[in-house]
């Protein structure tokens, strides 16, 4: 018998090396997505509940919550939470509608350097822009941005805090990122913090009616 035939075989290629890392992020992209649209159905519940004066929603906890003392400020913020909620939920969707394709990757450009750009500091609690961005617009900004960065955003938008019904599935879902995972427990250290400005105010009988600013009129974004 030839030595060709005892030989041992070699290890034929396999026809599809990145089957599994494909799968992998096709099935994470889709659990990012499902809790992006759990976040989206939240903001439009508590928007209408703050609309409506929802007698079940204490001032004193949606002002520890979100750190700000009147009602109209919190729509805002959730109405900017639900323009990046969707802008993020359109780039997710596109991106389990494409073909997940194995690319080489490219060598790193070497940019000449340039005058310093100011860093943005993502824990900064800014109020919402008036108006807001459309979704498209919100969609250009967080382009470049890691998903998981701009969840912890909607969630700081919807005073989201670890004993919310939705903060394990958060939670688990950041757990791929550790940093935006510590960043999501910082902000709502930070607004915790800033709730005690109003903390003296809280068994006001007087922090009803100064809370309940009316919110009518107030753009809350797509329905």
């Amino acid at each position: 018998m030839s030595a060709a035939l005892t030989a041992p075989h070699a290890a034929l290629p396999d026809p599809s090396p990145d089957r599994s890392a494909q799968d992998d992020a096709i099935e994470r992209t889709s659990r990012l997505l499902a809790v992006v649209r759990a976040l989206i159905a939240f903001g439009r519940h508590l928007t209408q509940a703050l609309l409506v004066r929802d007698p079940s929603e204490s001032p004193v906890r949606l002002i520890r919550h979100f750190g700000v003392a009147t009602v109209r400020e919190i729509v805002a913020r959730v109405a900017r939470g639900l323009q990046l909620a969707l802008a993020l939920e359109a780039r997710l969707a596109l991106r389990l509608s494409k073909p997940v394709a194995v690319r080489a990757e490219a060598p790193a450009r070497q940019r000449a350097p340039g005058a310093p750009r100011a860093r943005r500091d993502l824990d900064a609690d800014e109020p919402p822009p008036d108006p807001l961005p459309s979704v498209e617009e919100m969609a250009r900004m967080i382009r470049h941005r890691g998903v998981e960065d701009v969840i912890v955003d909607i969630c700081r938008d919807f005073g989201i805090a670890a004993n919310h019904p939705l903060w394990s599935r958060i939670y688990d879902r950041l757990g791929d990122c550790a940093s935006s995972a510590v960043r999501l427990v910082r902000v709502i250290v930070n607004r915790r913090h800033a709730a005690w400005t109003y903390a003296p105010r809280a068994d006001d009988e007087t922090v009803e009616a100064e809370f309940w600013v009316p919110a009518l009129r107030l753009g809350t974004g797509p329905p």
